[in-house]
């Protein structure tokens, strides 16, 4: 397993529960909106492993606001890590892919890419340009024998969303989610590993909600 991430402290738990299973993980200091970057990130996960077979682009950052009140820099730096991401990752990775037979990429956007959100224009823009991504690639794909899924989760029970968001905030959150809660990140996990096994192998083009039923209402 390979962690390109531009912070190698914040990814020591993920790391530590890497080697709980008994699995061996690589870090890659990456920035994956840069071209060279990224390039650099799937060119290293070659060399180490000799092929690529899974592609997770879960690149992510959020500045709130509506179109009036998003600067252009933030609005800039916010597709460029939510969104240019996942292309320049899938841009060098599905060479390789190709090269080796196959492979899997799946997409993390978000349900405000499909419903929108309050003070979110430019975070809802990015995930709703993740989703047409993943459609259009699974498209392109499919022949060289490479699925393209997106997984969309609704509001997971983070260390972010709880200094983000008040207690009474989260209350409402959850009294307003049909299954009345929020997800837990395992929940989210386990969706995703669904999504690039073996068990979806016939499973291309799909977008995934993982919401307790959020958006649908």
């Amino acid at each position: 397993m390979v962690i390109a991430d531009l912070d190698r402290a914040g990814d020591e738990a993920t790391q530590a529960a890497v080697h709980g299973f008994g699995g061996e993980d690589l870090f890659v200091e990456c920035d994956v909106a840069r071209a060279i970057s990224a390039n650099q990130m799937v060119q290293t996960v070659v060399i180490n492993f000799n092929r690529l077979d899974i592609l997770v682009n879960n690149a992510g950052i959020l500045f709130t606001g509506t179109v009036v009140d998003t600067s252009e820099t933030d609005w800039n730096r916010l597709i460029a890590v939510n969104l240019t991401s996942a292309f320049l990752c899938s841009k060098y990775a599905i060479p390789q892919m190709i090269a080796q037979g196959g492979g899997v990429i799946l997409n993390v956007a978000s349900t405000a890419g499909l419903t929108g959100g309050n003070r979110r224009a430019a975070y809802s823009a990015s995930k709703g340009g993740m989703i047409a991504l993943t459609r259009s690639m699974a498209l392109d794909q499919a022949a060289n024998g490479i699925r393209d899924n997106c997984l969309c989760p609704g509001l997971v029970d983070t260390p972010m969303l709880r200094q983000m968001t008040t207690p009474e905030g989260i209350d409402e959150i959850c009294r307003t989610t049909p299954l009345g809660r929020l997800a837990t990140p395992s929940e989210v996990v386990s969706v995703a590993l669904s999504l690039v096994s073996d068990n979806a192998s016939y499973v291309t083009g799909v977008v995934w909600t993982v919401d307790g039923g959020e958006s649908l209402v």
